[in-house]
């Protein structure tokens, strides 16, 4: 049986998710916010079409969920919290449109996007984020393009913000397809 989330519940996803980007006050994050909101169905889809998050609005409640792990995980570790809002809300960012029926991802900014091209969703989220022109710190980048591959990128483990974000990432996947599986 698959979660569901209510209209309710992804509206105060999507509000969270917005003021929590907004709070970084990072140079291109309203670019970011702009493509999120209005030219993606980001808010709505699937996290994944058989693994976690499988139900409407769990892409955005899955990077909400690892977002809330990651902030305790890297306190414990100084990770300025700016840092951790980017990596983990936006490292799914090119999940945004990969589950919409096909006449909805033929829009303009989503084929731009496409254009970036096939390959590991960490390094075209990656991409992505950079052509929206989001400034992001060395850190950031490895987090997000790597988060998938943490035992081939075993010198990115010293980084306290790479380890909260793969923590995150897995326990709240986890989290997800193990109670999913309870049902």
């Amino acid at each position: 049986m698959k979660k569901v989330l209510t209209p309710d519940q992804i509206r105060a996803n999507r509000q969270r998710f917005i003021e929590l980007l907004k709070s970084t006050g990072r140079e291109g994050v309203s670019n970011v916010i702009k493509y999120l909101t209005e030219d993606t169905g980001f808010f709505t889809t699937i996290s994944s079409a058989k693994r976690h998050h499988n139900w409407p609005g769990g892409l955005a409640q899955h990077c909400l969920g690892v977002y809330d792990i990651a902030l305790k995980t890297g306190r414990l570790s100084g990770v300025p919290q700016d840092s951790v809002i980017i990596a983990a809300l936006l490292h799914d960012i090119c999940k945004a449109d990969s589950f919409l029926p096909a006449a909805l991802r033929d829009r303009p900014a989503t084929r731009r996007m496409k254009a970036i091209g096939r390959g590991k969703h960490g390094r075209r989220s990656l991409l992505m984020l950079e052509e929206l022109g989001l400034k992001m710190t060395r850190e950031e980048k490895d987090a997000i393009e790597h988060h998938m591959h943490p035992h081939k990128n075993a010198s990115l483990l010293r980084s306290p913000l790479y380890r909260a974000i793969i923590t995150g990432d897995s326990s709240d996947a986890f989290r997800s397809s193990f109670f999913r599986e309870l049902k």
